[in-house]
């Protein structure tokens, strides 16, 4: 191995124990309702300018450690999808039509194969609540499934 492809899997280890590290913090503030500390955590690892699927574990943290056991449910799902923006992430909320309406009017919309949209489908179905969010993830360099267009259909049944 060359000294500049070390390097570079040095910086690589450092980034990857950077984000564990701002995820095992972001699951402990949540835990404790320190809204403000999630938020710069969060804020600090999308500056680090991380790939859309590092941000899906991100979010996948955030929706295990939200229990909404708190009194103030409103205010969490409030600050919850505050920090799906924070992410750059883009809600589409579809509480409202059923799930295969749903489905098929993105679609078509969204250029992504009908495989890879039930499989993605299917891998978010681990979550149990009452809201329901399509949520779409841009990455023009590198989509996060193979074969997709530039935008991914994830369905997340969050809180």
């Amino acid at each position: 191995m060359t000294i500049q492809k070390l390097k570079k899997n040095l910086k690589e280890l450092k980034k990857q124990k950077h984000f564990i590290d701002s995820c095992v913090w972001i699951e402990l503030y949540l835990q404790e309702g320190k809204w403000e500390k999630v938020h710069d955590y969060i804020g600090e690892l999308k500056n680090k300018k991380y790939k859309p699927h590092v941000n899906l574990i991100i979010i996948g943290e955030v929706i295990k450690t939200i229990k909404l056991k708190s009194k103030k449910q409103l205010e969490d799902i409030n600050d919850f999808l505050s920090l799906l923006d924070l992410l750059g992430v883009k809600i589409i909320d579809i509480t409202h039509i059923s799930i295969y309406k749903g489905y098929n009017d993105f679609y078509d919309n969204l250029h992504v194969s009908k495989k890879d949209s039930m499989d993605i489908l299917n891998l978010s179905s681990a979550y149990n609540n009452t809201l329901n969010f399509f949520v779409t993830i841009e990455d023009k360099e590198k989509p996060i499934w193979k074969d997709n267009y530039l935008r991914n259909l994830i369905k997340i049944k969050t809180l």
